[in-house]
Protein backbone atom coordinates (compact mmCIF):
# COMPACT_ATOMS: atom_id res chain seq x y z
CA UNK A 1 0.00 0.00 0.00
CA UNK A 2 1.08 3.47 -0.85
CA UNK A 3 2.97 5.21 1.61
CA UNK A 4 1.37 9.30 2.19
CA UNK A 5 4.45 10.58 1.05
CA UNK A 6 4.73 8.61 -2.02
CA UNK A 7 1.41 9.87 -2.58
CA UNK A 8 2.16 13.32 -1.94
CA UNK A 9 5.07 13.20 -4.64
CA UNK A 10 3.07 12.03 -7.39
CA UNK A 11 0.31 14.83 -6.58
CA UNK A 12 3.27 16.69 -6.72
CA UNK A 13 4.33 15.66 -9.92
CA UNK A 14 0.99 15.79 -11.75
CA UNK A 15 1.08 19.49 -10.40
CA UNK A 16 4.65 19.91 -12.12
CA UNK A 17 3.20 18.30 -15.54
CA UNK A 18 -0.18 20.31 -15.62
CA UNK A 19 2.23 23.78 -15.31
CA UNK A 20 4.98 22.90 -17.51
CA UNK A 21 2.09 22.01 -20.29
CA UNK A 22 0.19 25.45 -19.56
CA UNK A 23 3.61 27.38 -19.50
CA UNK A 24 4.47 25.36 -23.11
CA UNK A 25 0.81 26.79 -24.26
CA UNK A 26 1.66 30.33 -23.11
CA UNK A 27 4.98 29.98 -24.73
CA UNK A 28 3.09 29.31 -27.90
CA UNK A 29 0.64 31.43 -27.45
CA UNK A 30 3.10 34.37 -27.43
CA UNK A 31 4.88 32.98 -30.31
CA UNK A 32 1.78 33.29 -32.17
CA UNK A 33 0.83 36.64 -31.09
CA UNK A 34 4.70 37.61 -31.76
CA UNK A 35 3.78 36.02 -36.05
CA UNK A 36 0.82 38.03 -35.75
CA UNK A 37 2.53 41.07 -34.69
CA UNK A 38 5.32 40.82 -37.22
CA UNK A 39 2.78 40.30 -39.46
CA UNK A 40 0.68 43.60 -38.02
CA UNK A 41 3.65 45.57 -38.11
CA UNK A 42 4.53 44.47 -41.95
CA UNK A 43 1.05 45.31 -43.05
CA UNK A 44 1.10 49.02 -41.15
CA UNK A 45 4.45 49.91 -42.42
CA UNK A 46 2.93 48.75 -46.34
CA UNK A 47 -0.39 50.99 -44.92
CA UNK A 48 1.82 54.05 -44.12
CA UNK A 49 4.04 53.61 -47.69
CA UNK A 50 0.78 53.74 -49.19
CA UNK A 51 -0.43 56.72 -47.16
CA UNK A 52 2.76 58.43 -47.86
CA UNK A 53 2.27 58.16 -51.39
CA UNK A 54 -1.57 58.95 -51.42
CA UNK A 55 -0.44 62.33 -49.40
CA UNK A 56 2.02 62.83 -52.47
CA UNK A 57 -0.61 62.56 -54.68
CA UNK A 58 -2.94 64.57 -52.74
CA UNK A 59 -0.86 67.55 -52.81
CA UNK A 60 -0.04 67.26 -56.19
CA UNK A 61 -3.72 67.21 -57.33
CA UNK A 62 -4.54 70.46 -54.80
CA UNK A 63 -1.37 71.74 -56.38
CA UNK A 64 -2.88 71.05 -59.63
CA UNK A 65 -6.35 72.49 -58.62
CA UNK A 66 -5.04 75.46 -57.23
CA UNK A 67 -3.04 76.53 -60.25
CA UNK A 68 -5.87 75.69 -62.41
CA UNK A 69 -8.12 78.28 -60.42
CA UNK A 70 -6.15 80.46 -60.57
CA UNK A 71 -6.60 83.26 -62.85
CA UNK A 72 -5.13 84.68 -65.82
CA UNK A 73 -3.99 87.46 -64.09
CA UNK A 74 -2.17 85.73 -61.15
CA UNK A 75 -0.56 83.60 -63.64
CA UNK A 76 1.32 86.23 -65.33
CA UNK A 77 2.38 88.21 -62.38
CA UNK A 78 4.09 84.86 -61.06
CA UNK A 79 5.42 84.28 -64.34
CA UNK A 80 6.97 87.56 -66.68
CA UNK A 81 7.37 86.10 -69.70
CA UNK A 82 3.69 85.72 -69.73
CA UNK A 83 2.78 89.33 -68.38
CA UNK A 84 5.06 90.46 -71.73
CA UNK A 85 3.10 88.28 -73.93
CA UNK A 86 -0.46 89.14 -72.88
CA UNK A 87 0.29 92.88 -72.13
CA UNK A 88 3.80 93.69 -73.77
CA UNK A 89 4.73 94.82 -70.44
CA UNK A 90 7.09 93.32 -68.09
CA UNK A 91 5.66 93.17 -64.44
CA UNK A 92 8.09 95.68 -63.36
CA UNK A 93 6.67 98.14 -65.74
CA UNK A 94 2.93 96.68 -65.41
CA UNK A 95 2.74 97.79 -61.44
CA UNK A 96 4.76 101.04 -62.32
CA UNK A 97 1.97 102.23 -64.79
CA UNK A 98 -1.07 101.30 -62.60
CA UNK A 99 0.51 102.94 -59.41
CA UNK A 100 0.92 105.93 -61.86
CA UNK A 101 -2.44 106.02 -63.08
CA UNK A 102 -3.52 106.31 -59.26
CA UNK A 103 -5.89 107.83 -57.86
CA UNK A 104 -9.31 105.89 -59.18
CA UNK A 105 -12.60 106.24 -58.10
CA UNK A 106 -13.89 102.66 -57.33
CA UNK A 107 -17.51 101.27 -56.09
CA UNK A 108 -17.74 99.08 -53.43
CA UNK A 109 -19.44 96.44 -55.43
CA UNK A 110 -16.88 96.25 -58.60
CA UNK A 111 -16.90 92.65 -59.42
CA UNK A 112 -12.75 92.95 -60.08
CA UNK A 113 -9.95 94.72 -58.33
CA UNK A 114 -8.24 98.03 -60.01
CA UNK A 115 -5.21 96.10 -61.18
CA UNK A 116 -7.26 93.38 -62.71
CA UNK A 117 -9.32 95.82 -64.82
CA UNK A 118 -6.15 97.89 -65.88
CA UNK A 119 -5.00 94.30 -67.43
CA UNK A 120 -8.00 93.40 -69.03
CA UNK A 121 -7.77 97.19 -71.06
CA UNK A 122 -4.37 95.78 -71.68
CA UNK A 123 -5.69 92.49 -72.80
CA UNK A 124 -8.04 93.49 -75.31
CA UNK A 125 -5.73 96.64 -77.29
CA UNK A 126 -2.91 93.51 -76.88
CA UNK A 127 -4.02 90.89 -78.46
CA UNK A 128 -8.19 92.06 -79.11
CA UNK A 129 -9.46 89.57 -77.18
CA UNK A 130 -13.85 89.83 -77.30
CA UNK A 131 -15.59 90.99 -74.74
CA UNK A 132 -17.38 88.13 -74.29
CA UNK A 133 -13.65 86.12 -74.16
CA UNK A 134 -12.85 88.63 -71.54
CA UNK A 135 -15.83 88.06 -69.48
CA UNK A 136 -15.44 84.25 -69.26
CA UNK A 137 -11.78 84.20 -68.37
CA UNK A 138 -12.75 86.45 -65.60
CA UNK A 139 -16.05 85.12 -64.32
CA UNK A 140 -17.94 88.32 -65.23
CA UNK A 141 -20.12 89.94 -67.53
CA UNK A 142 -19.08 91.52 -70.87
CA UNK A 143 -21.05 94.76 -70.07
CA UNK A 144 -18.67 94.62 -66.98
CA UNK A 145 -15.73 93.94 -69.06
CA UNK A 146 -16.83 96.22 -71.26
CA UNK A 147 -16.96 99.47 -68.62
CA UNK A 148 -13.78 98.28 -67.36
CA UNK A 149 -12.36 98.55 -70.89
CA UNK A 150 -14.05 102.31 -71.65
CA UNK A 151 -12.87 103.52 -67.87
CA UNK A 152 -9.44 102.98 -68.11
CA UNK A 153 -8.70 103.75 -71.96
CA UNK A 154 -10.44 107.06 -70.51
CA UNK A 155 -8.12 106.90 -67.59
CA UNK A 156 -5.03 106.41 -69.71
CA UNK A 157 -5.55 109.20 -72.57
CA UNK A 158 -6.89 111.55 -70.30
CA UNK A 159 -3.80 111.35 -67.84
CA UNK A 160 -0.83 110.50 -70.14
CA UNK A 161 -1.47 111.80 -73.61
CA UNK A 162 0.06 115.67 -73.45
CA UNK A 163 2.89 113.77 -71.11
CA UNK A 164 3.69 111.05 -73.34
CA UNK A 165 2.82 112.13 -76.96
CA UNK A 166 4.83 115.99 -77.33
CA UNK A 167 6.61 118.04 -79.89
CA UNK A 168 10.16 117.91 -79.11
CA UNK A 169 12.77 120.84 -79.31
CA UNK A 170 15.31 120.73 -82.05
CA UNK A 171 17.96 121.08 -79.43
CA UNK A 172 16.78 118.23 -77.69
CA UNK A 173 16.61 116.08 -80.97
CA UNK A 174 19.77 117.01 -82.01
CA UNK A 175 21.20 115.51 -78.68
CA UNK A 176 20.00 111.99 -79.34
CA UNK A 177 19.71 112.09 -83.33
CA UNK A 178 20.24 108.60 -85.16
CA UNK A 179 23.35 108.58 -87.05
CA UNK A 180 21.41 108.18 -90.74
CA UNK A 181 20.21 111.45 -89.88
CA UNK A 182 23.30 113.45 -88.88
CA UNK A 183 25.77 115.55 -90.90
CA UNK A 184 23.54 115.73 -94.00
CA UNK A 185 20.55 117.48 -95.69
CA UNK A 186 18.60 115.74 -93.14
CA UNK A 187 19.92 116.71 -89.53
CA UNK A 188 17.13 119.48 -89.36
CA UNK A 189 14.33 116.35 -89.34
CA UNK A 190 11.90 116.99 -86.50
CA UNK A 191 9.42 115.00 -87.61
CA UNK A 192 8.64 112.35 -90.01
CA UNK A 193 4.76 112.42 -91.32
CA UNK A 194 2.15 109.08 -92.64
CA UNK A 195 -1.54 108.21 -92.29
CA UNK A 196 -2.54 104.72 -91.57
CA UNK A 197 -6.11 103.34 -91.69
CA UNK A 198 -8.00 101.45 -89.54
CA UNK A 199 -10.46 99.01 -90.93
CA UNK A 200 -14.04 99.53 -89.32
CA UNK A 201 -17.37 97.82 -89.82
CA UNK A 202 -19.57 98.80 -91.97
CA UNK A 203 -21.69 102.59 -90.79
CA UNK A 204 -25.77 101.30 -91.35
CA UNK A 205 -26.15 104.63 -93.70
CA UNK A 206 -25.25 104.88 -97.13
CA UNK A 207 -24.16 108.64 -96.80
CA UNK A 208 -21.37 107.21 -93.69
CA UNK A 209 -20.65 103.93 -96.20
CA UNK A 210 -19.94 106.32 -98.94
CA UNK A 211 -17.77 108.22 -96.62
CA UNK A 212 -15.79 106.20 -95.17
CA UNK A 213 -14.82 104.03 -98.18
CA UNK A 214 -11.07 104.10 -98.50
CA UNK A 215 -10.19 103.35 -102.46
CA UNK A 216 -6.66 102.91 -101.00
CA UNK A 217 -7.67 99.67 -98.95
CA UNK A 218 -11.20 99.27 -100.70
CA UNK A 219 -13.12 99.39 -97.21
CA UNK A 220 -14.27 101.07 -94.63
CA UNK A 221 -11.59 102.89 -92.87
CA UNK A 222 -11.06 105.42 -90.20
CA UNK A 223 -7.76 107.18 -91.15
CA UNK A 224 -5.17 109.00 -88.76
CA UNK A 225 -2.44 110.84 -88.98
CA UNK A 226 0.56 110.11 -87.17
CA UNK A 227 3.89 111.51 -86.93
CA UNK A 228 6.97 110.59 -85.38
CA UNK A 229 10.97 111.66 -84.58
CA UNK A 230 13.92 110.89 -86.08
CA UNK A 231 13.98 108.64 -82.71
CA UNK A 232 11.19 106.63 -83.31
CA UNK A 233 9.00 108.19 -80.87
CA UNK A 234 5.37 109.58 -81.69
CA UNK A 235 4.90 113.34 -81.38
CA UNK A 236 1.61 113.92 -82.83
CA UNK A 237 -1.21 111.62 -83.41
CA UNK A 238 -4.75 113.32 -85.07
CA UNK A 239 -7.98 112.70 -84.68
CA UNK A 240 -9.45 109.81 -86.93
CA UNK A 241 -10.82 110.99 -90.40
CA UNK A 242 -12.85 109.05 -92.80
CA UNK A 243 -11.36 107.28 -95.31
CA UNK A 244 -12.00 108.61 -98.54
CA UNK A 245 -10.74 112.04 -97.13
CA UNK A 246 -7.11 112.64 -98.71
CA UNK A 247 -4.15 113.06 -96.80
CA UNK A 248 -3.04 116.65 -97.28
CA UNK A 249 -6.91 117.42 -95.29
CA UNK A 250 -6.35 114.92 -92.89
CA UNK A 251 -2.66 117.51 -92.25
CA UNK A 252 -4.52 120.72 -92.71
CA UNK A 253 -7.31 119.71 -90.23
CA UNK A 254 -5.33 117.94 -87.64
CA UNK A 255 -3.54 121.34 -86.56
CA UNK A 256 -0.42 119.49 -86.87
CA UNK A 257 0.86 122.53 -89.04
CA UNK A 258 0.24 124.75 -85.59
CA UNK A 259 3.63 122.85 -84.50
CA UNK A 260 5.80 123.64 -87.10
CA UNK A 261 8.72 126.07 -85.70
CA UNK A 262 11.63 127.94 -88.27
CA UNK A 263 13.83 126.01 -89.43
CA UNK A 264 12.50 122.48 -89.02
CA UNK A 265 12.45 119.56 -91.59
CA UNK A 266 9.44 117.49 -92.19
CA UNK A 267 9.37 114.39 -94.55
CA UNK A 268 6.69 112.80 -95.72
CA UNK A 269 5.42 110.45 -98.64
CA UNK A 270 4.03 111.70 -102.32
CA UNK A 271 0.51 111.53 -101.07
CA UNK A 272 1.61 114.75 -99.27
CA UNK A 273 2.05 117.45 -101.84
CA UNK A 274 2.19 120.08 -98.76
CA UNK A 275 5.22 122.41 -99.82
CA UNK A 276 3.76 125.81 -100.12
CA UNK A 277 1.63 125.28 -96.86
CA UNK A 278 4.37 124.10 -94.93
CA UNK A 279 6.43 126.75 -96.00
CA UNK A 280 4.29 129.39 -94.64
CA UNK A 281 4.94 128.02 -90.97
CA UNK A 282 8.60 128.87 -92.26
CA UNK A 283 9.54 125.61 -91.88
CA UNK A 284 10.65 122.99 -95.34
CA UNK A 285 8.98 119.74 -96.05
CA UNK A 286 10.62 116.93 -98.57
CA UNK A 287 9.16 114.36 -100.47
CA UNK A 288 10.40 111.69 -102.75
CA UNK A 289 10.06 113.75 -106.46
CA UNK A 290 7.24 113.28 -108.36
CA UNK A 291 7.09 111.49 -111.79
CA UNK A 292 4.18 113.62 -113.10
CA UNK A 293 4.54 113.39 -117.09
CA UNK A 294 7.83 111.14 -116.68
CA UNK A 295 8.04 107.83 -118.13
CA UNK A 296 10.99 107.53 -115.48
CA UNK A 297 12.70 109.06 -113.05
CA UNK A 298 16.29 110.74 -113.58
CA UNK A 299 19.45 109.38 -112.30
CA UNK A 300 19.79 112.09 -109.61
CA UNK A 301 15.86 112.17 -108.71
CA UNK A 302 16.40 108.72 -108.03
CA UNK A 303 19.11 109.08 -105.71
CA UNK A 304 16.96 111.44 -104.08
CA UNK A 305 14.17 109.49 -103.43
CA UNK A 306 16.54 106.67 -102.40
CA UNK A 307 17.94 108.70 -99.90
CA UNK A 308 15.03 110.03 -98.56
CA UNK A 309 13.01 106.40 -97.98
CA UNK A 310 15.86 105.23 -96.16
CA UNK A 311 15.11 108.20 -93.55
CA UNK A 312 11.20 107.79 -94.56
CA UNK A 313 11.12 104.22 -94.01
CA UNK A 314 11.28 104.20 -89.88
CA UNK A 315 7.21 105.80 -89.76
CA UNK A 316 6.11 102.87 -91.27
CA UNK A 317 8.43 100.51 -89.09
CA UNK A 318 7.22 102.32 -86.06
CA UNK A 319 3.34 102.08 -87.29
CA UNK A 320 3.72 98.54 -88.35
CA UNK A 321 5.02 98.12 -84.80
CA UNK A 322 2.76 99.63 -83.17
CA UNK A 323 0.05 97.53 -85.19
CA UNK A 324 1.87 94.30 -84.28
CA UNK A 325 2.03 95.18 -80.82
CA UNK A 326 -1.74 96.28 -80.50
CA UNK A 327 -3.52 93.76 -82.45
CA UNK A 328 -7.07 96.28 -82.04
CA UNK A 329 -5.19 98.32 -84.16
CA UNK A 330 -5.44 96.03 -86.90
CA UNK A 331 -9.46 96.01 -86.87
CA UNK A 332 -12.02 96.03 -87.40
CA UNK A 333 -13.27 98.65 -85.52
CA UNK A 334 -16.73 97.86 -83.80
CA UNK A 335 -19.17 100.67 -85.03
CA UNK A 336 -20.03 101.71 -81.86
CA UNK A 337 -16.45 103.01 -81.14
CA UNK A 338 -16.55 105.82 -84.10
CA UNK A 339 -19.37 107.29 -81.92
CA UNK A 340 -18.23 111.02 -80.57
CA UNK A 341 -17.29 110.61 -76.69
CA UNK A 342 -16.45 114.03 -76.49
CA UNK A 343 -16.99 117.08 -79.29
CA UNK A 344 -14.75 116.26 -81.46
CA UNK A 345 -13.45 112.63 -80.42
CA UNK A 346 -14.37 109.29 -81.09
CA UNK A 347 -14.00 106.34 -78.79
CA UNK A 348 -11.98 104.79 -80.94
CA UNK A 349 -9.39 107.79 -81.03
CA UNK A 350 -8.90 107.48 -77.64
CA UNK A 351 -8.05 103.84 -78.33
CA UNK A 352 -5.51 105.08 -80.80
CA UNK A 353 -3.61 107.39 -78.83
CA UNK A 354 -3.52 105.19 -76.04
CA UNK A 355 -1.91 102.30 -77.99
CA UNK A 356 0.76 105.68 -79.08
CA UNK A 357 1.18 106.28 -75.75
CA UNK A 358 2.57 102.71 -74.91
CA UNK A 359 4.32 102.55 -77.51
CA UNK A 360 6.54 104.97 -76.15
CA UNK A 361 6.91 103.48 -73.33
CA UNK A 362 8.21 100.59 -74.82
CA UNK A 363 11.81 100.25 -76.92
CA UNK A 364 12.00 102.13 -80.07
CA UNK A 365 12.10 99.87 -83.42
CA UNK A 366 14.55 102.91 -84.79
CA UNK A 367 18.59 102.30 -84.13
CA UNK A 368 20.40 105.11 -82.79
CA UNK A 369 23.49 103.94 -84.47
Amino acid sequence: MPTFSSRNNSSRNEDTVKQNFEVAKYLQRIMELEEQLQVANKTIDELNSKLGEVTINNSRLSDNLNEKSKDLYTKCVENDEFMVYYTRFSNHSFQTMFEASLPVKEHNNCALDLRRQFFVMLLKIALNFGFRDLAIRFNVSRYTVSDYFHKWIGIIHDRFFSKVIFWPTKEALLKTMPMCFRGGEFENTTAIWDCFEIQTDTPHTPSDQAGSFSYYKQRPTDKILISITPQGTVNFVSNGFCGRVSDKHVVIESNILDKLQHGELILADRGFPLEDVVATRDAKFKVPPFMKDKKQLSEQETEETRRIANVRIHVERVIGAIRTRFKILKGPININFLKNVEVDKSFVDKIVKVCCIFSNLLPSVVPLD
